[in-house]
């Protein structure tokens, strides 16, 4: 028997949309059904919530859990996370705090394919850039992942539509990674097409592209076969191809506008400082104006104090934000500091693959440690002037039992473009009415804006303080619960006793 699961998301609820992600895995269902290869097809495009679509993966190989699987084909089209280690499918709902809970964890649907045992196991992902970028440090990047040792894949082969570093591309209609594996069938000449032959077109269609390059890995003899080639499913992608050709030029064959009309239309991108100021001020007022957190009891357990500061020296894991302000493509009028230090860490032994392919494959990253030269960024500067580099909302606790948090807002301004990069931080109680915060676990998030999309700023304000809220009461309500779990279990000191044959005693 074998068994298909494709997956095309679009819609995302804190993300970018990707329009072209549906169409992918339409294009590839029609493959797949049209071939009769695979006698059951779970096909995923509409209701692609987290509380969807995991539900359905597991009742489909559950279904199947006692049938000898000859080939598990699992394709993906949508926003790809890879997060501590971990390689994330971004479902409908994915939200880059709530990662296991929003996403597909690829070490789950290893091991969901492992219960199969399958003889042959080929995934194809075509992952998109994530709309919130995720800031991780070195040493995050780096921490090493250990998975528990499970039974190895047969056969397998992975296509990845680009490297670690890289975005893959698509228009609004087809991902151009999904494109040239549809095109290497539409223009096979042979009876049936191999895997190999699949990865070799794909290849050769993204050479010289340095925008994005694919990953294909094979541990395989090459001479497995996707499927058999007739002419009616060769014409049927080839009019799917021309229809989306279609659609894009007429997208662009608008007349031509010349320079002068360009240049006006994109001057209406541009503030002069006097608004700039005008929206940095109004930004403020939108922070400072949350002095409670809502809803029943929620507001009278915190107040919420906002601290304005113009220097950004003392903020936690300064070197990501750095890192990320250095690789932006956009020319933010702000410069960090950077001193290198001499220090020990846990480096990727070479000669491996990245840790992305590592973890896609199943694979546990192996680390050793070395003494390596490293920037540090001590400072963030503005260079121009600003009201403040950043704010910081303290939830102040109003009882000894919880502890306070606190939720720090960096600013990266230019002419054009406002960044607004977010990290939520935990104190710990050191003594009495003695509180630290524990920022050696910052993890910085990001989001870039048009300076004059105004509303949409205001509501990543307000969607922030939501999510501030969520974290600040998480471990709260995680350890009352526990507690009454606890109380629950020794309320009854004389536990009913059974015997061996399930009887009370």
């Amino acid at each position: 028997m074998n068994l298909a699961i494709i997956i095309g998301v679009s819609d995302y609820k804190l993300a970018n949309s990707l329009p072209a992600c549906k169409n992918d895995a339409k294009i590839i269902h029609d493959i797949i059904s049209h071939s009769g290869k695979f006698d059951k097809t779970l096909y995923l495009s509409e209701n692609t919530m987290s509380h969807d679509v995991k539900p359905a993966i597991t009742k489909f190989i559950t279904e199947n859990a006692d049938s000898e699987i000859g080939e598990l084909f699992f394709y993906f089209s949508g926003h790809g996370l890879f997060l501590d280690g971990e390689f994330h499918y971004a479902l409908t709902d994915a939200d880059i705090n709530k990662p296991k809970q929003t996403s597909l964890e690829n070490s789950e649907l290893d091991q969901l394919i492992r219960s199969l045992s399958p003889a042959l196991t080929v995934k194809v992902v075509d992952a998109c850039q994530s709309g919130v970028d995720y800031i991780k440090s070195a040493e995050q990047e780096l921490e090493k992942f250990v998975r528990q040792k499970t039974k190895e894949l047969n056969k397998c082969y992975f296509m990845l539509s680009s490297n670690s570093d890289q975005s893959s591309y698509a228009s609004p209609f087809i991902s151009f990674f999904t494109r040239y594996f549809v095109e290497a069938i539409a223009l096979c000449n042979a009876e049936e097409i191999r895997y190999k032959e699949i990865m070799d077109y794909v290849s050769d269609s993204f050479k010289g592209n340095k925008k994005q390059t694919p990953m294909f890995i094979g541990q395989a003899n090459f001479t497995e076969v996707f499927i058999s080639v007739d002419e009616v499913l060769k014409e049927n992608l080839k009019l799917s191809l021309d229809d989306n050709f279609k659609l894009m030029s007429e997208l662009t064959s608008q007349p031509e506008k010349t320079l002068l009309d360009k240049i006006k239309e994109d001057a209406r991108r541009y503030l002069d400082k006097g608004a700039a100021m005008t929206l940095l001020g109004d930004i403020e007022e939108e922070i400072q104006k949350n002095k409670k957190f809502s809803g029943g009891d929620f507001k009278d357990l915190f107040d919420i104090k906002h601290i304005t500061d113009q220097y950004n020296s003392a903020l936690p894991k300064l070197t990501q934000a750095a890192e990320w302000l250095t690789s932006s493509s956009d020319d933010f009028f702000a410069k960090p500091q950077w001193e290198t230090r001499r220090v020990k860490k846990q480096v990727l032994k070479s000669g491996l693959n990245s840790i992305v392919t590592m973890s896609i494959m199943g694979m546990s990253p192996e680390y050793e440690t070395r003494e390596v030269d490293e920037d540090i960024c001590t400072d963030i500067i503005n260079t121009t002037e600003l009201p403040f580099c950043n704010i910081i909302s303290k939830a102040e606790r109003l009882y000894p039992n919880i502890n306070s948090s606190e939720c720090i807002w960096l600013f990266f301004v230019s002419e054009t473009k406002l960044a607004i990069l977010t990290t939520f931080i935990l104190f710990k109680t050191t003594d009495w009415e003695k509180e630290v915060a524990l920022r050696q676990h910052a993890k910085w998030t990001s989001k870039v804006f048009e300076l004059t999309n105004h509303d949409g700023i205001k509501d990543y304000i307000s969607n922030t303080f939501t999510k501030f809220q969520d974290f600040s009461l998480e471990p709260i309500i995680t350890r009352l619960n526990s507690e009454i779990n606890r109380e629950v279990q020794t309320s009854n000191p004389n536990p009913v006793k059974r015997s061996r044959s399930g009887k009370a005693s």
